[in-house]
């Protein structure tokens, strides 16, 4: 039966102004609103709570009782309005008025009953906090306590454990002597807390987990004993709290070399090195110092100070020289959510070198432990290689090949990685985009984890798709150079002396969106056709295993393009695009833009702020993209052939959201404007699979599904008409228009392709990958020369895919010795040159 309540039992439920007046002195309110004003706590997490104190009784729960911990917790709560604290478990604090402000009851239990009847909350500390000095300890059990209340209450209790966050490095599996002096992350004694809270207390960090109901515990009890019962719910929230700041620390930290030493002990890795020092007769000790030497280069040198030191030099990189972050927080949220359950690994577009820094300033900015990161070998040069890896960066070769040692070694590491739980991160497309479209996906770091998850490093792991997006590429300009047929400098010293000429410009904004957490062990199941109840096999072998690898790589890449940014210059430049040669009204241009954004909007792709009429010709203008004539029919405008490429790179970005229209457009005007729905269908079949390598395609639906649902959407759209089961293209300048719009966009992978196979089917002897690259680039050039293909149509990424689709289909045939012989092309050639764009 609740007590009737006071006058200061009625504030309980008054506005959050009047309760933080009420429960924090003038100092209180001074120092809450320098410090604790600064920790993020987020609205969905708000809501929640406020959503629990409403359907029951709110209990919060941390691990270790800190004094910092309780008034950060109770200025949190009264300044979203949420019931306030009025009984603690825990030591007193009598010089406080927020402690003041508790019920002062002679028991715990009479403190947390008077405070739930009445609409308030309660805080427990499961653990006495680390100190010299004794503490008090509570007169009684509080979960014994709450236990006894959850017996004959009408209402639920909740048990919500939560963490404030303010240090995101990992406690040493080896305590230091400053550990010993001052306590650890996850037990820091006062000095260590305080220290850490005033240095970093602007990326402090409320974390909400999810809640456990006290009383259907006690339901579900049955015959326990209450101290049985107590004994399996304070396990229950250590082992919650203890995933929570697993999420946000990573695991406990161990040295680099007792990593080394473990991963030299991994059964697999022992199991190659026996196998080959048999086949080469040779010592195995001496193949082991090997694999031991590989991993002294291989493994990252996490350290928390380089990384705390780095972060005021990352911040001014992102918010002044370039024009800010925009950042997806829910799906941020989502894959935080999602590190509680299993490791995450994030798998982001690549566009840039900042690619490197930006995940890991969005972490440090909000007290979360940098992920490690599979970076090339050719960023492990003095000094760039040191900081990286001191800031979690782990260095990989671009071949293995011809190194059996280090390719056992490097698997085992990356399954030591896995078995320890540190959240990764590899860009799965291997190297920077050139083009400015998602390359094709590289399969190597992909295996080794789905490798090590089956032979059991961890019983989950989720990849998360990141697509990163800029207004503008810091290495813009030389990416140009590569696709006019330059050769890509190595990283060096020199090219990092340059980053002051980079610095002295002003950049746009990035974009980074986050897609949906793909479950490794529901995907293989999926794939493989086992049931829920089975288990997966410890490996898998040949096409089964290849097979589901390129899937589960098709999955993150088309989760990628699914979650990019479209930027106002993709769309402008895909608009330019369409007629590069030729001068465009400026109402033309920006009706191409308006259906453009359209298509984007129909799949739910995000869009960044966009520019229309005379901000549009202005960014134009700026740009250089465009040259303005005056003309009695309005503003024309013209792109200077020196910036194509530049208009090509930009294009790029749009070219997966328009590919099923684009495909059919280029079906269609292969066929003279018409045809019947099984030719057309043909016929984009055929540029789908030439294409392949090309475009991030869902997974999982069938090709004559996705056609379908082109074909509808250009009807939709008012330029395709059907016939029963003849299409043909709508005879209207509009609908022409927009139709050459969707051929362009794979104008110059089609024109790429076409060079690529024209010499595939010239090339009768053997050659290597090199010289036919060489012999693609010599014809484009020529035909450039001629004016009948753009220079950048043949970028080596294209001609790749190329050689990709025909070793594929058997066009090119792989001998031992490592050269391509071909095997055919004719036919592609000629079938290639009716969807040529002129």
């Amino acid at each position: 039966m609740a007590l009737p309540k006071t006058s200061d039992e009625v504030e309980i439920l008054s506005s959050p102004s009047v309760s933080i007046a009420s429960d924090f002195g003038l100092v209180g309110r001074a120092i809450g609103r320098r410090f604790f004003s600064h920790i993020a706590f987020s609205g969905e997490d708000a809501d929640r709570l406020r959503q629990l104190s409403e359907q029951g009784e709110v209990v919060h729960l941390m691990r270790t009782y800190g004094a910092l911990s309780f008034h950060c917790l109770s200025w949190l709560l009264l300044s979203r309005g949420l019931p306030p604290i009025r009984a603690l478990a825990g030591p007193p604090l009598h010089y406080t008025r927020t402690y003041r402000r508790l019920f002062q009851d002679r028991t715990l239990s009479h403190a947390m009953d008077r405070a739930l009847s009445n609409g308030a909350s309660a805080l427990i500390f499961l653990r006495p906090h680390r100190t010299a000095m004794p503490l008090l300890v509570p007169r009684e059990d509080p979960l014994q306590a709450l236990l006894a209340r959850a017996r004959i209450s009408k209402r639920p209790i909740y048990l919500i454990p939560e963490l404030l966050q303010w240090r995101s490095s990992a406690r040493n599996v080896v305590p230091t002597f400053r550990d010993l002096l001052f306590g650890d992350s996850e037990e820091p004694g006062v000095l260590l807390n305080v220290w850490s809270f005033f240095r970093n207390h602007k990326t402090a960090h409320l974390r909400v987990g999810q809640h456990f109901d006290l009383s259907a515990a006690v339901k579900e009890g049955g015959a326990l004993s209450d101290e049985q019962l107590v004994h399996r719910i304070r396990g229950t929230l250590f082992r919650q709290i203890a995933r929570e700041t697993r999420a946000i620390s990573g695991p406990p930290r161990k040295t680099t070399a007792r990593l080394i030493e473990q991963t030299l002990r991994d059964k697999t890795l022992g199991h190659a090195l026996d196998t080959l020092a048999a086949e080469r007769a040779i010592d195995r000790g001496a193949l082991q110092e090997e694999a031991k030497r590989d991993l002294e280069k291989v493994a990252a040198r996490h350290s928390p100070l380089v990384i705390s030191a780095t972060r005021p030099w990352l911040t001014w990189i992102f918010t002044h020289l370039h024009a800010g972050v925009d950042l997806d927080q829910e799906g941020f949220e989502r894959a935080q959510e999602t590190a509680r359950r299993a490791p995450v690994i994030y798998c982001p577009s690549h566009k840039s070198h900042l690619d490197y820094l930006l995940v890991a300033w969005l972490h440090m900015m909000r007290g979360i432990t940098v992920p490690l990161v599979a970076a090339g070998a050719n960023l492990s040069f003095f000094p760039l290689g040191t900081f990286f890896s001191h800031c979690g960066a782990f260095f990989l070769r671009r071949s293995f090949r011809g190194d059996p040692v280090y390719a056992s070694a490097f698997r085992a590491y990356v399954k030591q990685l896995l078995r320890e739980g540190y959240t990764q991160e590899f860009f799965i497309e291997g190297g920077r985009s050139r083009t400015g479209k998602l390359l094709s996906p590289k399969l190597g770091m992909l295996s080794f984890e789905v490798d090590a998850f089956l032979e059991g490093a961890q019983e989950d792991l989720f990849f998360v798709p990141v697509s990163i997006d800029y207004d503008d590429v810091v290495e813009a300009q030389s990416y140009m150079r590569e696709m006019a047929g330059g050769v890509k400098e190595p990283e060096s010293i020199r090219t990092l002396l340059a980053a002051p000429k980079v610095l002295t410009h002003r950049y746009g904004r990035v974009y980074v969106s986050f897609g949906e957490p793909i479950s490794l062990r529901a995907f293989l199941k999926e794939r493989l056709g086992i049931g829920a109840e089975e288990e997966l096999p410890k490996e898998l072998t040949g096409e089964r295993r290849r097979s589901a690898i390129r899937a589960l790589a098709q999955a993150i890449t088309f989760g990628i393009s699914r979650v990019s940014t479209l930027t106002s210059g993709n769309i402008i430049a895909a608009a330019l695009h369409a007629t590069p040669e030729a001068p465009t009204l400026l109402p033309l241009l920006e009706a191409r833009c308006d259906y453009l954004r359209d298509i984007a909007a129909e799949q739910g792709i995000r869009l960044a702020p966009g520019k229309v009429g005379d901000a549009l010709l202005l960014h134009l203008q700026e740009e250089g993209l465009a040259v303005r004539s005056d003309s009695v029919k309005g503003v024309m405008l013209t792109v200077p052939s020196e910036k194509r490429a530049a208009v090509a790179y930009q294009m790029n970005g749009l070219v997966n959201a328009a590919a099923p229209r684009s495909l059919v457009a280029l079906a269609l005007h292969a066929a003279g404007g018409e045809g019947a729905r099984a030719e057309i269908s043909a016929r984009t079949r055929f540029l789908g699979r030439l294409l392949r390598f090309e475009l991030a395609l869902p997974v999982g639906i069938p090709f004559d599904a996705q056609l379908e649902a082109a074909i509808q959407a250009l009807e939709r759209d008012g330029l395709l008409e059907r016939d029963g089961e003849r299409l043909s293209l709508r005879d209207d300048p509009l609908a022409r228009d927009r139709l050459g719009l969707l051929r362009a966009l794979f104008r110059d992978l089609v024109d790429g392709h076409f060079i690529a196979y024209t010499v595939m089917a010239e090339t009768l002897g053997p050659s290597s990958q090199g010289e036919l690259t060489r012999a693609m680039r010599e014809l484009g050039a020529r035909l450039a020369e001629e004016g009948k293909v753009a220079r950048h149509c043949y970028a080596k990424p294209t001609l790749d895919n190329a050689i990709s689709a025909a070793m594929g289909d058997g066009i090119l045939v792989r001998r031992a010795d490592g050269s391509l012989r071909s095997g055919g092309g004719k036919s592609q050639v000629a079938e290639l040159s009716q969807y040529l764009v002129r």
